[in-house]
């Protein structure tokens, strides 16, 4: 189902493997104008509804910790994602600068790859997973200016900007 799809490509963003909870990814969808207002209904419930069906439907696999996408789902899920979105891995941190979701996925911090990410300027969803993010990185999430979610998991944060 067409309603469905923005969802699903959505979570081509995680790295194969990944494993989410169903509640965080609901609200990205929320955040990101993919489920749609209906009178008298909590988004979040029909969020959820989306989320059963696509399990039923076998792209999402619940896993003892929590949900996961098959890998060769992420495949054919990176390959229908429109143009503007993507997800940034070691060893691969090109995206188009349209890029508008990024999934940046680091076994070190790296500024260069902070450096980098100041080029895409409409950048609605941004999830930093790494060990260690210091303040001069987190200085440049003042840039921007689209962001609707936000997932900085990271061991250790040594300070937030001023603003």
């Amino acid at each position: 189902p067409s309603h469905l799809k923005p969802c699903f490509t959505y979570c081509s963003i995680f790295p194969k493997g990944f494993v989410f909870d169903k509640e965080t990814l609901v609200r990205m969808w929320v955040a990101q104008g993919y489920i749609p207002p209906r009178e008298n209904q909590l988004m979040e419930h029909i969020g959820s509804v989306y989320f059963h069906n696509l399990c039923q439907m076998s792209f999402l696999q619940l896993k003892p910790s929590g949900y996961v996408m098959h890998d060769l789902v992420n495949d054919f899920a990176q390959k229908i994602f429109p143009e503007g979105r993507g997800r940034i891995v070691a060893g691969d941190r090109e995206a188009p600068e349209q890029v508008r979701h990024v999934s940046l996925h680091l076994d070190e911090s790296d500024s260069t790859v902070f450096q980098n990410l100041q080029k895409y300027k409409k950048l609605r969803t941004l999830m930093i997973y790494a060990p260690d993010i210091t303040a001069p990185a987190l200085d440049m999430l003042v840039e921007f200016k689209h962001i609707r979610v936000l997932v900085l998991k990271c061991y250790k944060i040594s300070e937030f900007p001023e603003s």
